[in-house]
């Protein structure tokens, strides 16, 4: 009996090693499709790939130092999922604008659930081709004028609490003061909703945003990369990386009681909700607001009135895309101004006189915007880069801050607005400073999103 007993433990033993066995095999199956097609790449970790590298070192990193090994060209895979990465300007103004029509939709993480399969970066297809038109005049030239007394209101907000806070004598975060000006102009021209996390920075509303955008490479996620479909039993336990039951809950709230009140009041303010309100009752939406095309699209869109499914996941989608991206150019640029005086003094003087399929793909900006090839000294903080001289000597798609072609970031003209009045305005009265507390060089998060990773902490010194 006690032999027989010990004949079982050794079979399951042996099935054991011949199942790890299989799934070692299979990985490297599912990891052989660049070395088939001899595209450059790092030798793959078994079952997760880039993955652990990306936790260890962090994306912007990693994407430098395999640019520079590598080549333009380099192949690596997100758990099992094939991604290309595209160095070359050349080829990306292919696929992004040239070949467009045979790459048009953005590669799927995961599955996008309720609400959130309708936002404009989760869109496919006609759908996205639909939502781009309709929701591209929103964010026009003539809407952001529109809108000028809300970007009004909260960069002088911005000024008052800063004016508070020089007071003090202390370092001052900018990571979280620029977080919280974003936070406030993106529900103010989005909803009117006055929130002013600066000085409540315990408001379910700062809290909830700040839980979303914080994602980084952790166990669940790098499992979610292996086995993509098991998101669906992660979702239904509320541990989805993406999916995240309680945050998209609070904000689906908040979209559809704004929606509420915005029905009942016959006083209609000029912001973001207010305009796709209008085109949810508008069932025919003008051609001549088909303003961005691409080479050799010739298929017309079709017009019908938004439904209110896009309008919560596409107001979700602006509340949660608008905040972390542009705090972080304005720490990034802060901390640059505080490092360069030389540059900082220059802008003073110029405010003083203009006062006023199959494999994914992408494009590593980090590195791309290192690059020697297209940018001398690339580490060096020179403004003078983008002068219309200098900007004709480069290459158009070496540059790369929102994107290009048809699907980049319709949100272009809000973000610049936003970061060139709380800039100015700083500058009008204060001069960014160093100081102790100064982290230099900054060193930069690990997660996908660019951004420092212990804050930007510096001095406002005053002008007057």
């Amino acid at each position: 009996m006690d032999m027989l007993g010990k004949l079982c433990f050794n079979d399951w033993i042996l099935v054991c090693i011949l199942l790890c066995m299989l799934a070692y095999l299979y990985s490297r199956w599912k990891h052989s499709l660049f070395r088939k097609y001899g595209i450059p790449g790092p030798l793959p970790t078994p079952f997760v790939g880039i993955s652990p590298k990306y936790r260890r070192t962090g994306v912007a990193l990693t994407d430098l130092e395999l640019a520079r090994t590598y080549g333009d060209i380099v192949g690596v895979y997100m758990g099992h999922r094939p991604l290309l990465l595209v160095s070359n300007p050349d080829t990306i103004k292919a696929i992004m604008v040239k070949e467009f029509s045979r790459t048009p939709n953005r590669p799927k993480t995961f599955l996008p659930r309720n609400e959130m399969k309708y936002p404009l970066l989760n869109a496919d297809d006609d759908q996205w081709r639909f939502l781009r038109n309709t929701l591209l005049p929103t964010f026009s030239s003539g809407k952001m004028r529109m809108m000028e007394p809300l970007f009004k209101a909260k960069y002088e907000q911005l000024l008052d609490n800063l004016t508070e806070r020089v007071k003090t004598g202390k370092p001052i975060d900018f990571k979280d003061v620029f977080g919280a000006y974003t936070l406030d102009v993106v529900a103010s021209t989005g909803f009117r909703m006055d929130i002013d996390s600066q000085k409540n920075p315990d408001n379910d509303f700062v809290k909830n945003t700040k839980k979303f955008v914080n994602i980084s490479f952790t166990p669940i996620l790098i499992l979610n990369l292996i086995f993509p479909k098991i998101d669906t039993f992660l979702y239904w336990l509320g541990m989805s990386p993406f999916n995240r039951l309680d945050i998209l809950s609070f904000f689906r709230r908040a979209v559809k009681r704004a929606v509420d009140q915005r029905m009942e009041d016959s006083n209609k303010p000029v912001d973001l909700l207010q305009l796709m309100l209008n085109a949810h009752h508008d069932t025919g939406v003008d051609e001549s607001e088909n303003i961005h095309s691409y080479e050799g699209d010739g298929t017309p869109w079709k017009t019908r009135s938004l439904t209110m499914d896009e309008i919560v996941g596409n107001s979700i989608l602006f509340l949660l895309v608008g905040y972390d991206t542009t705090s972080n150019a304005l720490a990034f640029t802060a901390y640059n101004l505080a490092t360069h005086p030389d540059c900082q003094e220059k802008l003073i003087d110029k405010n003083r006189r203009h006062s006023g399929k199959g494999t994914d793909i992408s494009f590593p900006i980090y590195s791309i915007h290192r690059d020697p090839r297209f940018w001398e000294n690339p580490t060096r903080f020179d403004p003078e880069r983008f002068t219309p001289e200098n900007k004709a000597k480069r290459h158009p798609y070496a540059y790369l801050p929102f994107g290009h072609g048809p699907r980049s970031c319709i949100g272009t003209s809000l973000a610049q607005v936003e970061m060139r009045l709380a800039i100015v305005s700083i500058l009008q009265h204060y001069r960014f400073k160093t100081c102790e507390e100064t982290e230099i060089p900054l060193k930069l998060s690990k997660a996908n999103l660019l951004k420092p990773e212990n804050g930007v902490k510096l001095l406002l010194e005053s002008r007057s």
